[in-house]
């Protein structure tokens, strides 16, 4: 696998991945190890290109359940029924992801101009020790939107900045993304701390919807802003009621409402310094709607409505 994907890591998903709930809900499986059976959590591995798992390893063996054959004591096997509800899980992962691995497959414009100069919105990728670049194109996509629908100006060179980086203070706006787990060093969470008080925004989502990015963003901000916690934005906080286009309800992707059917209004966190809002955060997918990916299990914002948000939150940081 490394010789394949050099510069990726594999990867133990977590069991909010729809490897483990694309058709039965698996929390613990029957399992045998040298002859000794117990129930455990599922245990399976993966690379990841975007949000979707392209190489899947399952370390416990399926096979002889599959098969009705005989498990060999000295081995690790998944057993039974578990390992054929797993296997169908991974069946049909893999065929709804079909349409998501082809848009990830294609290529995507890239911007080979110079940075513009003059009164232009410009903003960064946070890039961090994680899966911080899952989303191709998204800053030409979130660019483009801004062209098409306002009279901004703005800067196709895409920008990208490490959280540790003192250039980070050259935007006034930063996007963070991820779906695994991450750690902030010293010198990052030193760093973000400074842009934050010092006028900076950070608008951040956890891709797909996934929980370990939300846990781990949650602990890492914590620690860069310890006296400001996230509190939960009201539908009629300036951010979605105002600016460039007044929000109300809006709608989710059915993978996002199948866990919370009753989702109907943005699910947004902000954090505060001195009455400003530094910080833009949902547990939810915002990116991959604005990306238009067709990501089917992608919890987050249908893509016109996430386009319509990322809209409010660029217009609505750049005036505050």
């Amino acid at each position: 696998m490394r010789k394949v994907f050099p510069n990726k890591a594999m990867m133990r998903l977590s069991l909010d991945h729809p490897v483990f709930n694309a058709r039965f809900r698996l929390r613990k499986v029957m399992t045998m190890v040298n002859g000794v059976r117990f129930m455990r959590p599922p245990v399976i591995y993966a690379i990841d290109i975007g949000t979707r798992s392209a190489a899947i390893l399952a370390p416990d063996g399926m096979g002889a359940a599959w098969s009705n054959s005989s498990y060999h004591v000295g081995g690790k096997h998944i057993m039974g029924e578990s390992a054929v509800r797993l296997g169908v899980n991974i069946v049909a992962y893999v065929l709804a992801s079909t349409e998501y691995g082809r848009f990830l497959a294609q290529d995507f414009p890239l911007y080979d101009g110079s940075t513009s100069e003059g009164d232009t919105v410009r903003f960064a990728l946070a890039r961090y020790h994680g899966s911080w670049s899952i989303n191709p194109a998204i800053q030409n996509s979130v660019l483009q939107a801004l062209s098409d629908n306002t009279d901004i100006d703005v800067d196709y060179q895409p920008q990208v900045v490490s959280l540790d980086d003192p250039r980070i203070a050259e935007y006034p706006l930063v996007f963070m993304t991820g779906h695994y787990n991450f750690l902030l060093n010293k010198a990052e969470i030193e760093n973000l701390t400074r842009y934050l008080r010092r006028g900076g925004t950070l608008v951040a989502s956890a891709a797909a919807g996934l929980k370990p990015f939300d846990a781990a963003f949650r602990r890492e901000l914590d620690k860069a802003l310890p006296k400001n916690p996230l509190i939960k934005l009201p539908p009629t906080h300036p951010v979605f009621a105002g600016g460039w286009n007044p929000i109300n309800g809006i709608t989710y992707t059915p993978a996002a409402l199948r866990d919370q059917p009753n989702l109907e209004f943005p699910e947004f966190y902000g954090a505060f310094i001195d009455n400003r809002l530094a910080i833009i955060y949902t547990p939810y997918d915002l990116m991959s709607g604005v990306n238009r990916e067709s990501n089917a299990y992608a919890k987050g914002v249908s893509n016109d409505d996430a386009t319509r948000i990322v809209i409010n939150l660029i217009t609505y940081a750049l005036s505050n």
